[in-house]
Order: C-alpha cells, then sequence, then structure tokens
C-alpha cells in the first residue's frame, strides 16, 4: 500500500486520527485489513513525519530522506534518516563529543514530548520541566493502573476485609467470593512485587537523567568551559536508551 501526501493543508488537524487508523493502533476489527499490507508513505509534510515516527517503530519501519538540489537535472538522491540516537553514537566514535550530546539531548526532547504530549500540541516547556512532567505522569499512570487491578472488582467491601483472614474456611463466603479473593491477593502480590521493582528502578533513572541533563546535555548545547567525556556520553546513551524502554511499557 503506497500512501503519497494522502493529506493536503486542511486536513492537518486529523493528521493524529489517520496514523492511527492506517496503523490500526486501537486493534479495531474493521480496520484490521491495513495489517496485511506493507505499507510505503511518502510525505513532503516534517511535522508529519516526525508524528508518524514517533507512533511506529524502528525495529519494523524503515525511515528514509529523498533530498534533491536545486535547479539542477541530478536525480533525487535516498538516504536513510538516522535517529538522534544513531547520529549521537557516530558523532561519539567520531571524538565529536558536544555534538554527540546536541543529539542526546534531542533524542530526550523527542521522548518526552511524545510521552507528556503525544497529539504535540504547541508546548515548548524547557527539558527540565518536560523531565518532571514525565515522572508525575508516570506515577499517576501507575496509580490508574492499580485501580483497575483492584478498585474497580466486582466484590464489597465487606467480603474484601476477610482477605486478610483464612478465608477458605469461612463459611458465610461463597465459593465465587473466595474465588474473587484468591485472583485479588495472587494480582496483589505480583503487583507489589513489580512496583518495587519499577519504583527503584524508575527513581534511579529519573535521578540519573536530571544529572545527565545538567552535566551533558545543558553544557553541550550553550557555550561552556565545562568538557564532556567519552564515559559519561556512552552512559547517557544507555539511559536514555532505558527511559524510552521505560515510556513506551
Amino acid at each position: 500500500m503506497v500512501l503519497d501526501d494522502m493529506l493536503i493543508s486542511l486536513d492537518m488537524a486529523n493528521r493524529i486520527e489517520v496514523i492511527k487508523m492506517i496503523l490500526n493502533k486501537h486493534n479495531k476489527p474493521s480496520l484490521r485489513f491495513f495489517d496485511k499490507f506493507q505499507k510505503v508513505i511518502l510525505t513532503h509534510d516534517k511535522g508529519f513525519y516526525n508524528i508518524l515516527k514517533n507512533y511506529t517503530n524502528a525495529n519494523s519501519w524503515q525511515y528514509y530522506n529523498l533530498s534533491k538540489k536545486e535547479n539542477t537535472n541530478e536525480a533525487p538522491k535516498l538516504r536513510n534518516d538516522r535517529s538522534h540516537i544513531e547520529k549521537a553514537q557516530k558523532f561519539l566514535a567520531d571524538g565529536e563529543f558536544d555534538s554527540c550530546g546536541n543529539e542526546l539531548r534531542k533524542e530526550l526532547e523527542a521522548i518526552l514530548k511524545n510521552y507528556t504530549d503525544p497529539d504535540f500540541s504547541k508546548d515548548f516547556r524547557p527539558l527540565s520541566e518536560r523531565l518532571e512532567s514525565a515522572y508525575k505522569k508516570f506515577t499517576q499512570n501507575e496509580r490508574r493502573n492499580f485501580e483497575k487491578l483492584f478498585v474497580n472488582k466486582d466484590i464489597s467491601v465487606e467480603t474484601l476485609k476477610k482477605i486478610e483472614t483464612d478465608y477458605q474456611t469461612d463459611g458465610t463466603l461463597s465459593d465465587d467470593d473466595k474465588r474473587k479473593l484468591d485472583i485479588i491477593k495472587r494480582e496483589l502480590n505480583r503487583y507489589i512485587i513489580s512496583q518495587y521493582e519499577v519504583q527503584e528502578s524508575k527513581d534511579a533513572l529519573f535521578a540519573d537523567l536530571k544529572t545527565i541533563l545538567d552535566r551533558i546535555l545543558n553544557p553541550s548545547s550553550h557555550s561552556s568551559t565545562t568538557p564532556l567525556y567519552e564515559r559519561e556520553l556512552e552512559e547517557a546513551i544507555v539511559t536514555i536508551g532505558k527511559i524510552k524502554a521505560l515510556l513506551q511499557t
């Protein structure tokens, strides 16, 4: 399926919904026929292209840039459009540490913006504020996930209180109530373990990112006498990869 500049300027307000339809992000049965096609999407609109990149995965998609010099008869040139991380890795290998830091900053900005502002509204907050917003949103999402698992269960409060007792021998409870308590107890144990794991890694990860922002990303984007070191940049690449994986789960 080849889609060539399918949106005109008057359609741009609908571009998020169009992308979600083509990619069937909500797995709607009526849109599953899209899943059968290999998709080639062409656009001259950089904004649409960037949104599309954020809604797709580099493991299953390839991104190219087609360019041509003006006022020449040369054929257009097709080249891979490397991600900010890929560019950062190349600059690091070449010893261009400031350029590496700049690409890492762009990558982190894109990750946080996609997480805190997925509809790409005109929100140009500083990177430090976006980092704080991402932390708050992730914490709020954890609370909502907890409510989905436990708060909305079809079980009375009085029955739920018996989860601390030997409820399997309680003759006042039906077999269905005992089964529900078993499920809740099992899910609660799993949730607590996962939260300990996530909480510890999440707090450490966001703390590391704040250090990276202050130590690497800000100095690399401004006139500064603060030197950048190869080991720090290597660790920054790994850490930014971890935050991307965390916020995409």
